[in-house]
């Protein structure tokens, strides 16, 4: 985590380092091992043929077997190994023990159409497009951007001041059950960039949440900027998405709030990519930006976690926390591959007094 409060003295940084193969998807590194299995007929349950890298795609059905390359049983817990390359960069996208599967539960995320709802709304700010913003509910629509208002009136009204104004391009949008989530390069009253948060009661959005930071005049010392990076899911089932929540809890709840000591390569990937302005990739990177940060008296320090949200292999947390004796809300996103961080964004806003809110709900 770029901005948190650590002890540097914890940080275990391993000597095995990754070696990185091509990119296939999105910018992953893929693995250049063969195939083992190439399927280029129809699948046995249906569906489109072709090669997904040793595997059948979801949902078309189970798995093949895989088999230890020298033989033996096969590899336990529904984990096969990795085949690529493949668009999903090397890492098949069937993962995760089935025991981990609730009773009942779907193995892959219901698909639906809110997440296409939620980009048009958003694009409508800039297009003042009028038919988007029906998925408001008309009745209940609840704000925490400090300067919105509540409901529909209060959208409209941002719309209407906005002017045509804006610019919105939004690159990354998620669903987490009822929760949509993006990630949006804005010029909104000035560039920024941000997270969105929208609460869906049946098909109309009833709440929203944001977290805006102006945009950085340059990339980060490993030549990141705070949106660039995979902007797509890997289609994991419902369980690994889970698994991926908790462990992101975890560490913000066991290292970063209560301050209990943790080995931050069990946890971070030693090459972790960093999109925060102010830090390096790796773990070397966040220990360099930490003391960087120290020095000046800038570093955050986490209070309390409101909101953990995933999909695939995406994980966004809205944190509060306090920045030299200021009051901020932390949006993080994390991008985690074989249940460690690989990729972290974030956004910091300040949070203004309660008094100058144009509205009773809070920032959280």
């Amino acid at each position: 985590m770029a901005h948190c409060l650590m002890l540097v003295g914890l940080l275990t940084v391993s000597s095995c380092m990754f070696a990185k193969g091509s990119s296939s998807f999105d910018g992953r590194p893929s693995f250049n091992e063969p195939p083992r299995f190439n399927f280029n007929g129809p699948p046995p349950s249906g569906g489109p043929p072709g090669n997904f890298g040793g595997r059948l795609p979801p949902p078309f059905g189970p798995p093949p077997l895989y088999n230890k390359p020298n033989g033996g049983p096969p590899f336990g817990g529904g984990q096969p190994p990795f085949h690529g390359p493949a668009p999903f960069g090397g890492r098949p996208p069937f993962v995760g023990p089935p025991s981990s599967q609730l009773p009942g539960e779907p193995m892959f995320p219901q698909q639906s159409n809110k997440k296409q709802q939620v980009l048009n709304f958003l694009k409508a700010f800039e297009t003042g497009a009028q038919e988007p913003l029906s998925v408001i509910n008309p009745n209940k629509f609840i704000e925490h951007d400090p300067t919105g208002f509540d409901g529909l009136a209060g959208v409209k009204g941002l719309q209407k001041a906005l002017n045509g104004t804006a610019r919105v391009n939004t690159v990354r949008v998620f669903q987490d059950g009822d929760y949509v989530f993006t990630h949006t390069d804005y010029d909104f009253f000035g560039p920024k960039f941000a997270f969105d948060i929208l609460r869906f009661e049946g098909d109309h959005i009833v709440e929203h949440w944001d977290n805006l930071q102006t945009k950085p005049t340059q990339p980060n010392p490993s030549g990141h900027t705070m949106i660039d990076g995979p902007t797509k899911a890997w289609p994991v089932p419902v369980s690994e998405t889970r698994s991926n929540k908790a462990t992101v809890r975890k560490i913000l709840q066991e290292h970063f709030i209560e301050g209990l000591p943790k080995t931050m390569s069990d946890f971070y990937d030693v090459n972790f990519i960093q999109h925060n302005p102010l830090f390096a990739d790796g773990l070397k990177g966040m220990t360099a930006g930490y003391n960087a940060q120290k020095a000046v008296g800038k570093t955050w320090e986490y209070k309390k976690i409101h909101l953990v949200l995933g999909d695939g292999d995406f994980v966004l947390t809205q944190s509060e926390g306090v920045q030299a004796g200021q009051a901020v809300a932390i949006y993080d996103l994390f991008r985690l591959q074989n249940g460690k961080i690989a990729e972290h964004w974030d956004v910091i806003q300040n949070i203004p007094p309660a008094t100058q809110f144009n509205h009773k709900n809070g920032k959280f």
